[in-house]
């Protein structure tokens, strides 16, 4: 009789122990696998939005969820926008609308604040637009986690990029600096010798790199 108390009581205390442990364990990997998830979510819509951003960015009539243009607004931006682009903040505005729009309802954890961001980034050939999507959780069983260091919340940040890209709009830029360039050596004479020899050394490099590829 005493030999069975004393395994039973052995029994309890190791399962009074290991059995903490495993829950712990389970509860754990599940977490693991929903902010896995999350991230996914979040890093799949970044990518969409910014993709569609990118494709209508060249017009403020362009619905960014379908593409199409408003025939009446053709004009909304003028011929050379790519060079002045007075319209960018109104742009960005869009598009985190629309990011806003696709992140509504694709959250398995609840968060409790979140933030996105549009970036455009001038490389005069091409711009780059830059998305950033923030997302702040509260995990479940946040107390726990206190005991390990963390303030039991969830940062996940996402960033996507698309390259804005348009040919046509380039060539018309470059056609208007170089018409400006001509007038001002109209009127200042001494920019045409300095133009000149841009031009010329331009020529140079471009030699130099032919000669280095073939």
């Amino acid at each position: 009789m005493r030999e069975n108390s004393f395994e039973k009581g052995s029994i309890t205390v190791e399962a009074s122990i290991v059995v903490p442990i495993v829950i712990f364990s389970i509860i754990t990997v599940i977490l693991i696998g929903l902010i896995l998830y999350q991230r996914s979510v979040l890093q799949s819509i970044a990518d969409k939005s910014v993709r569609a951003g990118a494709a209508t960015w060249e017009s403020l009539s362009a619905d960014t969820a379908t593409g199409r243009i408003n025939i009446s607004g053709l004009d909304d931006n003028g011929l050379y926008w790519r060079l002045f682009e007075p319209d960018s903040v109104e742009k960005r505005i869009r598009l985190q609308q629309y990011t806003e729009a696709l992140l509504a309802g694709k959250n398995i954890l609840k968060p409790e604040s979140w933030s996105t961001s549009v970036t455009v980034r001038d490389y005069t050939i091409y711009k780059k637009l830059e998305l950033s999507i923030e997302y702040c959780y509260k995990l479940p069983g946040g107390a726990v986690m206190k005991i390990f260091g963390s303030d039991g919340r969830l940062r996940l940040k996402v960033t996507s990029f698309a390259v804005i890209d348009d040919p046509a709009e380039l060539i018309r830029n470059t056609d208007f600096i170089l018409d400006i360039e001509k007038e001002l050596e109209k009127k200042y004479p001494g920019l045409k010798n300095l133009g000149d020899k841009t031009r010329e050394v331009l020529g140079k490099m471009k030699e130099d790199m032919e000669k280095f590829t073939e």
